[in-house]
């Protein structure tokens, strides 16, 4: 068996290369932190074109005003020269064509720089508008290779757990199995600190078994392929709490299901995301003489396509300050003796939330209760 298994670890990443996965996928998030700055810059300086438009007009507005002025001293030269006509007729006559003429003159001129200034204009916002769509595309194509690596990297790393825990399982049924050999085949009674052994072996044993489990339905989520059709929230939730009936009838919770709308998504991992949600609202109120656990909607005010919705309790809650590992694989927030779990439920809840293009988050006090936050697009008839 030994010779088996070494040829099977042949091909897989060591420890070392998926650290320096982890390492690639660090640094891509940082590069994808400087696009979103690069973005932010971008809208900046489109503001600051408004601003310059807005001078611009403001210019173009004193201009007019001068203009007006100039015809005004215009009409007053034209007054002075009818006075010198009664002088002399031909004068006159001459001195109005003369300020016809330059009035003329002065307009084909302002109309002529209007043109000009305008001309310019356009060809500078043609330039720039170039420019920015250069820089655009530049970064659009940046954001795509670091997208299809940090997918590629995603994938090994699924597929390198999936690996790992399938691996895994062979030897520790091989460690339960023998050690229920060999507490059968020792003299009877077994004294007891020997038992004591048995116990923390085999209860080590089956905690190893449960983060397998874990570490291989986190895997089987990145790997299946998503079967989105109109899925009925109402329907799902009523399923998922009917299937906790005998683990709080002798409990007092209160449930507060508001409408709900229908989503477009996969009807089963959907019923994963709340089976683990409700699941945590009803464990940890568990200590609360009458739990209340809400079940909401509202539009996402971010993303007219997507709804959020909320799963609020009123149980122990959590440390706010702890919150970036809430969702990261095999991370608790709480003992194991306190609450039973592995802590790979809400990494499941992230993976299947982000795979249908929505986000997920939580708020909390602690003995304040926790409220879960999650998008999922609507579901569009047609």
């Amino acid at each position: 068996m030994g010779d088996n298994f070494y040829k099977n670890q042949i091909g897989k990443p060591t420890i070392k290369q998926l650290e320096m996965i982890l390492k690639e996928n660090e640094e891509n998030e940082k590069l994808t932190a400087e696009l979103i700055i690069a973005n932010k810059e971008l809208a900046f300086q489109n503001k600051e074109k408004d601003k310059r438009a807005a001078e611009l007009i403001i210019a173009n507005k004193e201009l007019a005003f001068q203009n007006e002025e100039k015809e005004k001293r215009a009409a007053e030269l034209i007054v002075a020269n009818k006075e010198l006509a009664f002088q002399n007729e031909e004068k006159e006559k001459r001195a109005a064509e003369l300020v016809l003429a330059d009035k003329e003159l002065d307009f084909q001129n302002v109309e002529k720089e209007k043109r000009a200034a305008e001309l310019v204009l356009a060809d500078k916002e043609l330039d720039i508008q170039n420019v920015e769509k250069e820089k655009i595309k530049e970064l659009n194509h940046q954001l795509l290779l670091l997208n299809e690596k940090l997918e590629t990297s995603n994938e090994e790393l699924e597929r390198f757990a999936y690996s790992v825990s399938h691996d895994l399982r062979a030897p520790l049924r091989h460690i339960l199995g023998f050690i229920e050999m060999l507490s059968t085949s020792l003299p009877k009674p077994i004294d007891e600190k020997s038992q004591h052994y048995f116990e923390v072996i085999h209860d080590a044993a089956e905690d190893m078994g449960k983060l397998i489990d874990g570490l291989l339905s986190y895997s089987r989520i990145g790997r299946t392929e998503l079967v989105k059709r109109r899925v009925d929230l109402e329907k799902t939730i009523k399923k998922v709490i009917d299937t906790f009936k005998t683990e709080t009838e002798m409990r007092s919770i209160e449930w507060d299901i508001k409408k709900l709308p229908c989503i477009e998504g996969d009807s089963v991992m959907l019923e994963m995301v709340f089976t683990n949600l409700i699941s945590n609202a009803i464990k940890f109120t568990r200590f609360k003489a009458t739990a209340t656990i809400t079940i909401a909607s509202a539009p996402d005010p971010e993303n007219d396509d997507q709804i959020i919705f909320t799963i609020k309790d009123n149980g122990v809650g959590f440390d706010m300050r702890y919150q970036e590992k809430l969702f990261g694989v095999f991370q608790r927030l709480h003992t194991h003796k306190d609450f039973e779990g592995v802590g790979i439920g809400l990494a499941n809840v992230k993976h299947i939330i982000q795979r249908h293009g929505g986000r997920v988050w939580a708020e909390s006090e602690l003995d304040k209760g926790a409220t879960f936050y999650f998008t999922l697009p609507k579901y569009k008839e047609g």
